[in-house]
């Protein structure tokens, strides 16, 4: 069973200021056998890129389409925590089915930790930042 996607956020006046783009780590456990450094690598990756590291999540297979429970994910924090994550940076771009570009239908930005590779809504081939 797909859920539905969620609904549009209405952004009010308690929104957390934030000087720096928030970020959420994304790994697959079945595509990280380590996941430990995985999620180092995001750490680095974020601290590197200039992101706020909200939370970083990894999904077990057979628990539904990984992208769409993140994308829930997202919106939760979004809802619940008032932070709006504009990035995801995950190990490689193979934890995103090999394809940035379902995640960039609703964030501006993937970043990958192996090769330094990002992606954006505008311009979904790759490119290095320098």
């Amino acid at each position: 069973m797909i859920a539905a996607e969620p609904a549009p956020l209405v952004l009010g006046p308690r929104w957390r200021a934030r000087r720096t783009p928030c970020a959420i780590g994304f790994i697959r456990a079945d595509l990280s056998p380590v996941r430990f450094l995985d999620e180092i690598e995001i750490v680095r990756l974020a601290a590197d890129l200039g992101y706020t590291l909200v939370r970083t999540v990894a999904f077990a297979p057979g628990a539904g389409p990984p992208l769409a429970r993140l994308h829930h994910v997202v919106h939760n924090i979004a809802r619940l925590e008032r932070v709006v994550v504009s990035v995801v940076l995950t190990p490689s771009l193979a934890h995103l089915d090999g394809d940035p570009t379902q995640a960039l239908s609703w964030c501006d930005e993937v970043a990958c930790a192996d090769d330094g590779a990002t992606y954006t809504a505008a311009a979904p081939q790759r490119s290095r930042r320098s």
